[in-house]
């Protein structure tokens, strides 16, 4: 088993220990928007690499749920930006509790100028309502890029503002 798998699942167990506190009642949403601001760095260099989107995810039932993202990346030693467009699953764990803990998978495009390019991306984090409405957003992803030019890997540590409406 590789390093990073163990790091994915020692964090995943330890953020399902402390969210496991009783079942508050009415906190189960199901939809929600979320502006998110991310820092991240490419494998190839020390860049770092500021993200800017917004995102909508929308939970089915037995914690099973969609995601779509889009968003503008700004590399810092690039004179032009990159649009980053996702769509994923997530599954979310303590659905009825204030605090979420989740995983995600899916695909994303980096289209810059005239090249783009696609990535795998899988992460997890946690969605903790603060209000009845409002909440926020943190979360850790690894995408996986391939093209006809490099082979890499884009790490991103996110925190976005959610809104709900159930």
């Amino acid at each position: 088993m590789g390093i990073r798998l163990k790091v994915w699942m020692s964090a995943l167990f330890v953020l399902s220990l402390l969210t496991s506190q009783p079942a508050a009642q009415g906190y189960e949403k199901k939809d929600a928007w979320y502006g998110l601001l991310g820092v991240g760095a490419y494998t190839e260099g020390p860049d770092a690499v500021a993200h800017y989107g917004i995102g909508y995810q929308a939970r089915l039932d037995g914690g099973i749920g969609v995601n779509l993202e889009a968003g503008i990346l700004y590399p810092r030693n690039y004179s032009s930006h990159q649009l980053n467009l996702a769509a994923g699953g997530v599954y979310t764990f303590n659905r009825d509790q204030k605090t979420k803990p989740f995983v995600t998978f899916g695909y994303a495009w980096f289209l810059r100028d005239e090249s783009d390019s696609g990535a795998i991306y899988f992460g997890g984090g946690i969605d903790h309502l603060i209000g009845d409405r409002w909440g926020i957003k943190l979360e850790a992803r690894d995408s996986m890029l391939r093209d006809k030019y490099w082979d890499g890997h884009y790490f991103e540590g996110r925190f976005g503002l959610l809104f709900s409406w159930d």
